[in-house]
């Protein structure tokens, strides 16, 4: 059966039981995957490392400028146990890709909950993904999202599952969870899923080295 649901609030509210999807509402204001207040005035710049951060969220590190930083994982809906076991195995993956894509390029992988650069960006391209959990136990969608070093925006890459992203880059530090319609749910207990539509993220990762040399 296909549900045709936005990644949002509406959304997460079935994730949790065992019933079919139910035909969203009306839209509603789209999760917040990375709630960040302005800095205090004379706060030590974003930038450094080991400084001031805003939230749990922003990555300790910039990476390396000729590497990558592979995010942990966002999580929709944020504390769902499976999820979280998810979300580590499609971390695992995304190296696995960057390694293919760029062989011998420096790789950071991030512990949870690091998913987003500080505001004035990382040295590095940057790697990461919205897992979002269906109604029935082991379904899920996977979206990759990749991106230049900078403030570069984010290129939506649609993974496992069925989904539609609504465009298919979102500006720097937006929540991609706001732009993924979900048309249907994948079975997520194997590596299958993951398998079929890595191509796609190796070939978005390469793209985006590619760019960076001017390829």
């Amino acid at each position: 059966m296909r549900a045709h649901l936005f990644v949002s609030a509406c959304l997460l509210a079935a994730c949790g039981g065992g019933a079919a999807p139910q035909p969203a509402p009306a839209p509603q204001a789209p999760v917040s995957a990375e709630p960040a207040a302005p800095p205090p005035s004379g706060a030590a710049p974003m930038s450094a490392v080991g400084g001031l951060r805003d939230a749990p969220e922003i990555s300790r590190s910039l990476g390396e400028p000729s590497g990558f930083v592979v995010f942990w994982p966002r999580v929709v809906p944020a504390g769902d146990a499976q999820l979280q076991s998810l979300a580590e195995r499609a971390q695992q993956r995304l190296r696995a890709a960057v390694e293919q894509a760029v062989p011998g390029a420096p790789v950071d992988v991030r512990p949870a909950p690091e998913r987003v650069c500080p505001r004035d960006g990382c040295q590095a391209m940057t790697v990461g993904a919205v897992v979002a959990g269906g109604s029935k136990p082991g379904a899920c969608v996977v979206v990759a999202v990749v991106s230049g070093a900078g403030v570069a925006p984010a290129r939506l890459v649609p993974w496992v599952g069925e989904v539609a992203p609504k465009m298919p880059e979102v500006p720097f530090r937006d929540p991609p969870e706001s732009q993924i319609t979900v048309k249907d749910w994948a079975d997520c207990t194997g590596d299958a899923a993951f398998a079929a539509g890595e191509e796609a993220v190796v070939d978005a990762i390469r793209a985006v080295e590619n760019a960076r040399v001017g390829r």
